[in-house]
Order: structure tokens, then C-alpha cells, then sequence
């Protein structure tokens, strides 16, 4: 995070695309007032939706069923329905960092 705010401050694009990579763990509720007047609007800007893309791409992928493996053996379950739990489960508990 020093890094990514060090380079947002002196505007050092590629730092701090370098450094963003390893943001993407970082806990946004731990961002500090201070951090983000050091960053400045548009660097913080990046680095929030940097994290809510993630967000949005994981509910894409979850979004889209596996294929059905052709109920043969006297399965009961419905794939489609097991999917849709599972995947409303991930996006529920998954937060961004």
C-alpha cells in the first residue's frame, strides 16, 4: 500500500499499476482517511473499483451453470438448482480483498 500511495501521489503511472497487483488482497476497510488523501480521488477511485470488478467478474463466472452430467445412477438432484446454492452461497460470503 505505501508503495501504490507513494506512486498515486508523485502521479507514477506504471509504479503504480506494478503495485495495484498486489493490492488485491488488501482490505478496503482498513483504507484510512489519511491513505486515501495520500492516493488522491482518482488513484482511490482505481483501487475501489479495481476490487469491485473482481466482485462482478467472480458473480459472472459463478453466473454460468457447469454443464449437466446426464443425471444417470439414480441421481435425484437437480444440477441446476445445486449450482444456483452453491453460487448464491460463494457470491454471499465473498468480499472484496
Amino acid at each position: 500500500m505505501d508503495v501504490f500511495m507513494l506512486a498515486a501521489h508523485h502521479g507514477l503511472e506504471d509504479l503504480d499499476v506494478l503495485a495495484s497487483a498486489h493490492l488485491l488482497s488488501f482490505r478496503l476497510d482498513r483504507l484510512t482517511d489519511e491513505m486515501a488523501e495520500r492516493m488522491g480521488p482518482r488513484y482511490l477511485k482505481r483501487l475501489v473499483f479495481m476490487h469491485l470488478g473482481r466482485m462482478i467478474k467472480l458473480k459472472e463466472i459463478l453466473d454460468v451453470p457447469p454443464p449437466a452430467h446426464g443425471g444417470g445412477g439414480g441421481c435425484t438432484v437437480d444440477p441446476r438448482r445445486a449450482w444456483a446454492l452453491a453460487a448464491a452461497s460463494l457470491v454471499y460470503d465473498a468480499k472484496p480483498g
